[in-house]
């Protein structure tokens, strides 16, 4: 059986912090769970500051760590706030960091990514130098650009005017939210369901916005941020060919 979550974004005010140490809790104690998949924006690095996140979160790190050391499958997918993580390949504790997992479950495919990818206003060039950034006032733009430009050509530099207007819009856009965007325009209902799947299916995050959406074999895992307006502490329990769409409380 695979659990898998996504966007829980560890270090923002907005994280139910205290409702996911308990899931993992419970997860830890459910003896048919074999595998569990973290698909990305676990940890926030882009609204504060990494090293303090990180610290912040021991907590929930350690208990993923006994997680991995009683026997389960532990993957960690780099999202788009947290894309620094891909660069740790295995932790010292051996689970595993990546961008996408691919597991098979009585002849379905899943294939696990973090949904980032199918977002035309996310550029993954800014992804690092946002994780980086420790501005909290919201300048998030200027304070890429200055890390972005340094790998810039000099020869170039004479157009860098246009390409800094160019970045600063694309970035500010970026760090919206999905909904602000006019990526979701609305989120899921407040219906959890339980469907039968088949062939190739694509598990992602990302929108906040939980589902399982047939006509294109896909599902949405949802969010772990509180929001009037939205589903929150949602998870996807995988049995075989079947995916239920849960939420914890």
């Amino acid at each position: 059986m695979i659990i898998a979550v996504s966007d829980v974004h560890l270090g923002f005010s907005k994280s139910n912090k205290a409702d996911f140490i308990r899931f993992l809790d419970w997860i830890a104690t459910q003896p048919y769970v074999t595998d569990f998949v973290l698909a990305g924006d676990i940890l926030d690095f882009w609204r504060r500051d990494m090293v303090a996140v990180t610290m912040e979160n021991a907590d929930v790190m350690a208990r993923l760590i006994a997680m991995y050391k009683s026997g389960m499958n532990i993957y960690y997918i780099a999202g788009n706030h947290d894309y620094t993580v891909r660069h740790l390949k295995i932790f010292p504790n051996r689970f595993k960091f990546s961008t996408k997992v691919e597991l098979v479950e009585d002849g379905v495919e899943y294939t696990f990514v973090h949904g980032h990818e199918f977002d035309p206003d996310q550029n993954t060039v800014f992804f690092d130098p946002l994780c980086y950034t420790n501005d909290q006032s919201g300048r998030f733009a200027d304070r890429v650009w200055d890390v972005y430009s340094k790998y810039v050509n000099p020869l170039k530099y004479p157009l860098e005017w246009i390409r800094q207007w160019i970045s600063k819009r694309t970035i500010d856009e970026m760090v919206k939210p999905p909904e602000e965007r006019g990526y979701v325009s609305t989120f899921a209902p407040d219906t959890l369901v339980s469907v039968t799947m088949e062939g190739v299916v694509t598990v992602s995050g990302h929108t906040h916005a939980p589902g399982i959406y047939r006509d294109t074999n896909s599902v949405n895992t949802g969010s772990w941020v509180q929001n009037p307006d939205c589903v929150f502490n949602t998870y996807v329990v995988i049995d075989g060919d079947e995916i239920h769409l849960r939420r914890f409380s």
